[in-house]
């Protein structure tokens, strides 16, 4: 029973970790909703490019570093954003669905920042501690 006791506890304590993890870090993007950003997803049901990458991270990911991977719909296309907490800047690791980069020096920033919209959190992971 004790055992049973502290599985149901340790997944409710990770269902609010995730619930509170994903909303602050880009809060301030205009289509981003305070609710529905929330939609966990397994590397299993992701494109092959980005459950690769998310496992090479995962490998690599430096101590007390923390990984979130948005998805969003930004002119009829789906985005999928790689955040890192220690990362210089905000939006630097963007992709289109087929796995391409997306290049800021080509592409309208204001117009992605603005237009974005159904932003998802669809994944999560620390470095070690």
């Amino acid at each position: 029973m004790k055992k049973t006791t502290f599985i149901f506890l340790m997944a409710i304590a990770a269902i609010c970790f995730t619930t509170t993890s994903c909303s602050n870090d880009i809060d301030d993007v205009p289509g981003i909703e305070r609710q529905g950003t929330i939609s966990l997803m397994a590397k299993k049901d992701m494109p092959d490019w980005l459950s690769e990458k998310i496992t090479e991270l995962e490998k690599d990911a430096p101590p007390l570093s923390l990984y979130k991977v948005y998805k969003c719909k930004w002119e009829s296309q789906t985005i999928y954003y790689i955040y890192w907490n220690f990362a210089s800047c905000k939006f630097c690791t963007t992709f289109y669905a087929d796995g391409t980069k997306i290049d800021w020096e080509k592409v309208d920033f204001n117009d992605f920042y603005i237009k974005s919209t159904n932003w998802k959190c669809i994944y999560i992971f620390e470095g070690p501690y």
